[in-house]
């Protein structure tokens, strides 16, 4: 016991001597993202956007992540304007225990206003375990906003249905912890799913609209080098396994030859090779962007599509489907329940099977019903927004 306090009584010596714990007042925000992946600092620039100007928003990070391209176009403009404070505690290579142990003086702190750490799905253990700590030492506490990305997968590997075991009991046990903290799940722009099994009271939160600015087909087509006849099918963001990439790649094999396939993000190396074997065969019908994609540059390549497709089986909502309905271009959706579910019943285009052959006949269904209306605006819904319940005050 005696032990604890010297250590505790140290760790406290250091946060009091530190920066961040001089700027710290009961107008702060802090927010935790050790991801640098663009869609994840997406979401801090959505939250401190939405933050009130008398407040201060300080970013606990690692130092990959405030150096990378995605930081600066995301975030950038909000660190030089003074609006984010951006704090480092490591380098990404280090374990998240790690990087959590040193941002435990800052979650010590009663004079925060909120903290939020919008990726808690992956933290949800380090959480755990220093809400019990602080439960145990009777601590006053910040609102803790708590949010899960992804709650629940549907991947035929054991160990994932464990992790998705795990996630369902720790976001059970967080708010019975944790005097102040409240726990949302991330749900879909249209607010269709309220509810996830296993997960008792958390509540939903509706994905933010990414706000892209399209631009005319035509124009789109003519930047990319498009024929203006051609039928554009469109894959876009982590262009990885999960999502199934290859098997856009291949459906074209089976297409008309003026069906063209339009993918930008970044790709791991079985979706290159497979971009490359096309090539290497005299094939033109692929328009390739491999790497980090600016929002223009995204919004360039949606424009210029006929249909997006949307293939993955995480059960989790996807932000390129707000996207393609601001965009005005039915969805090719196969795999997720939730997913499937939600394009069947704010019919937002065609669902078919998680194959090749299927979304063949997904895209030929497509050219030959032109009368088909493309979805127009986001449905009302009770559901909040992420930006709204997440940035709360106390």
């Amino acid at each position: 016991m005696v032990k604890n306090a010297a250590c505790q009584h140290v760790v406290d010596k250091i946060w009091r001597r530190s920066r961040l714990a001089e700027e710290l007042d009961a107008r702060s925000f802090v927010i935790i993202e050790f991801c640098h992946k663009g869609h994840h600092l997406y979401y801090v620039k959505k939250l401190v956007s939405a933050m009130p100007a008398e407040n201060v928003c300080f970013l606990v990070t690692t130092a990959e992540s405030a150096r990378s391209e995605e930081f600066q176009t995301h975030l950038g403009d909000l660190k030089r304007d003074g609006r984010l404070k951006v704090r480092i505690v490591g380098r990404a290579d280090e374990s998240t225990w790690r990087l959590m142990h040193r941002t435990e003086p800052l979650l010590d702190r009663p004079d925060i206003q909120s903290l939020i750490i919008p990726g808690a799905d992956k933290l949800l253990p380090h959480v755990l375990v220093f809400l019990l700590r602080e439960r145990t030492h009777g601590r006053s506490t910040p609102t803790r906003m708590l949010l899960l990305r992804t709650p629940e997968v549907r991947f035929r590997l054991q160990r994932s249905v464990l992790i998705a075991l795990l996630k369902s009991i720790l976001a059970r046990v967080v708010p019975i912890c944790g005097r102040q903290a409240r726990c949302f799940f991330l749900t879909d722009a249209f607010g269709v799913v309220t509810s996830r099994r296993g997960y008792g009271m958390t509540q939903p939160v509706r994905d933010v609209s990414p706000g892209l600015a399209f631009t005319s087909k035509a124009l789109a087509r003519h930047q990319l080098g498009i024929e203006s006849n051609s039928f554009v099918i469109g894959i876009f963001g982590d262009l990885s396994r999960r999502k199934f990439p290859e098997l856009s790649i291949k459906a074209l094999g089976s297409l008309p030859q003026r069906v063209e396939l339009v993918a930008a993000g970044r790709m791991d190396v079985e979706t290159r090779n497979a971009i490359r074997s096309h090539q290497a065969a005299g094939g033109t019908r692929i328009h390739a962007l491999d790497g980090y994609v600016s929002d223009d540059t995204l919004a360039t390549h949606i424009s210029s599509c006929d249909a997006m497709v949307l293939t993955y089986e995480t059960d989790g909502p996807s932000g390129m489907l707000v996207s393609a309905l601001e965009a005005g271009i039915p969805v090719i959706a196969a795999g997720s329940p939730w997913l499937t579910r939600i394009v069947r019943e704010e019919r937002l285009g065609v669902v078919t099977d998680l194959s090749a052959a299927g979304l063949s006949s997904a895209v030929e269904l497509l050219m030959t019903e032109a009368t088909q209306p493309p979805p127009q605006r986001l449905l009302p819904s009770k559901v909040p927004l992420l930006v709204h319940a997440l940035v709360c005050r106390r």
